[in-house]
C-alpha cells in the first residue's frame, strides 16, 4: 500500500541538512543514485492513491461482466484471485481494463502526471518502478530519451543496458501493463516471481552488480509495510553492502514493526513526510544547481522514434493484435503529448475500445468468427493508419 490520506495529516515538513542534499547531487552526477518508486506517490481524485481507484475501477467492471473476471480482492496486498473457469479469458479481461483505466481517466491523471513529470526532470540513471503502470514512461517520453525494460518472471532478461543521465533506464520490477504475462496479479503471481528471483531467472546478472554498486537508494511510495518486500530487498545485498537509504514513510500501528526491522537490518533512514514534498525540493535543488534535464532534440526523438517502432511493426505483421494495440497505445503517449494532439488520442481510444468490446463479445458468444476475424481485420487497417499518423506528428515536432 502506499500513503494514504490519513497517514498524510499532522506530517512534519521534509528537512534535510544541506550538505546531505549535496551528497546526494552529488551521486546523482556521478551516476551512483537509484530511485525506487511506488504506488503511494501517485494520487487519485476522491481515493487515497490511484492505485486504490484502480483496484475499484476493475472490481466494477468484473461485477458488470456476464461472468465475473474477478473472484476475490485481498485489500491489504492489492492482489486478485481471477475466475479460474477460464483462466486467459479472465486475465484478458482484467488486464483489457487495466488499460481502459488510463484511457478512460486522463482528468483525474493530471496530478499523479505532474508528479511523474519532475521525476523526468531530475536527472536519475535509473528508475526502478514498482507501479506496473506506463505514466512515467509518459512523463520522460515527451522530451527526454530514455529505455525501459521490465521483470518477467520465469522469462529469460533481456541484454543488460546501463542507465545514463542522457538516457535513463526505467526498470519495471513487478511486471509492465502492456505486457500481460509479466503482470503480479494475484498471490500465486507473487509466490512464482519470488521464486524466479531467488533463482536469478529473470534480472540479468550485469544489472544486479550495477545495482550493488550504487551508493545511495530512495525510496518513494514503496509499501514497505507488506512482508514481501523485505524479500525483494534482501536480493539487492542492502544488508551486506549498507548503501544509504532514504525512505519517504509513515508506519502506524503494528506495521511499526516493520520499520524497525528496515532500520536495524538495512539501515533505512525514514523520514514521516509525503513523497511529493521531497520531489518537490529535490527538483528544486537540481534546478538552483541547474542540473535538470533538458529537452532532446528534435533528431535524437526521431532516431529514437524509429527504433521504438520496429517493434510494433513486427506485431502487426505477425497478427498480434491485442499487443499490437497495446504497443501502439504505449508508443503514443512516449512520443506525443495527449493535451496537444487530442484528436489523435481521442481516435486512438475509440479503436482500441472498438477491438476490445468485440474481443470481450466473442469470449462471451455475442460475436461470431466470422465477425470476430472482420473486427481484427478493422483493427490492423485502424493500427497501420495511426501508425502513419503518429509518425507524421512526431516528424513535425
Amino acid at each position: 500500500m502506499g500513503e494514504t490520506q490519513a497517514e498524510n495529516t499532522n506530517k512534519l515538513n521534509f528537512k534535510l541538512p544541506d550538505r546531505q542534499w549535496e551528497y546526494m547531487l552529488d551521486c546523482l552526477d556521478k551516476e551512483e543514485t537509484v530511485l525506487f518508486i511506488g504506488p503511494g506517490i501517485l494520487p487519485f481524485p476522491g481515493y487515497d492513491s490511484l492505485e486504490d481507484a484502480l483496484c475499484a475501477y476493475l472490481q466494477e467492471s468484473s461485477k458488470n461482466e456476464m461472468t465475473p473476471f474477478i473472484e476475490k480482492f485481498y485489500r491489504d496486498d492489492k492482489f486478485f484471485r481471477l475466475n479460474e473457469n477460464d483462466k486467459d479469458e479472465s486475465l484478458w479481461n482484467f488486464m483489457s481494463y487495466y488499460r481502459d483505466f488510463f484511457t478512460e481517466k486522463k482528468a483525474e491523471l493530471e496530478e499523479a502526471r505532474s508528479i511523474l513529470r519532475k521525476v523526468a526532470e531530475i536527472p536519475f540513471s535509473t528508475v526502478i518502478s514498482m507501479i506496473p503502470n506506463t505514466l512515467i514512461e509518459e512523463a520522460f517520453g515527451e522530451d527526454f530519451a530514455y529505455h525501459s525494460d521490465f521483470y518477467n518472471k520465469k522469462n529469460e532478461p533481456n541484454p543488460y543496458v546501463a542507465g545514463r543521465q542522457d538516457d535513463p533506464l526505467i526498470y519495471y520490477m513487478r511486471g509492465k501493463m502492456t505486457e500481460d504475462e509479466s503482470m503480479v496479479i494475484s498471490h500465486n503471481d507473487l509466490f512464482d516471481y519470488l521464486e524466479s528471483i531467488y533463482e536469478a531467472k529473470s534480472m540479468d546478472s550485469n544489472f544486479k552488480s550495477a545495482l550493488k554498486q550504487a551508493k545511495y537508494f530512495i525510496f518513494l511510495g514503496l509499501p514497505l509495510e507488506s512482508w514481501y518486500m523485505q524479500l525483494l530487498l534482501r536480493i539487492f545485498e542492502f544488508h551486506v553492502k549498507k548503501p544509504k537509504i532514504l525512505a519517504l514513510k509513515r508506519f502506524g500501528g503494528k506495521a511499526e514493526n516493520q520499520k524497525v526491522v528496515y532500520e536495524d537490518l538495512y539501515q533505512v533512514k525514514f523520514y514521516d513526510s509525503e513523497s511529493r514534498e521531497f520531489i518537490d525540493q529535490l527538483h528544486a535543488r537540481c534546478g538552483t544547481a541547474k542540473v535538470l534535464r533538458v529537452t532532446s532534440d528534435g533528431v535524437g526523438v526521431a532516431a529514437s522514434f524509429e527504433r521504438d517502432s520496429q517493434n510494433l511493426l513486427s506485431l502487426i505483421k505477425a497478427g498480434h493484435h491485442e499487443q499490437g494495440i497495446a504497443e501502439l497505445e504505449e508508443l503514443s503517449v512516449k512520443y506525443l503529448k495527449p493535451a496537444e494532439h487530442q484528436g489523435y488520442f481521442d481516435d486512438l481510444m475509440l479503436g482500441a475500445s472498438n477491438y476490445r468490446s468485440a474481443m470481450r463479445n466473442f469470449n462471451i458468444g455475442l460475436l461470431t468468427p466470422d465477425k470476430f476475424q472482420a473486427a481484427e481485420a478493422k483493427l490492423t487497417a485502424f493500427m497501420n493508419m495511426q501508425f502513419k499518423a503518429l509518425k507524421a506528428l512526431v516528424n513535425e515536432q
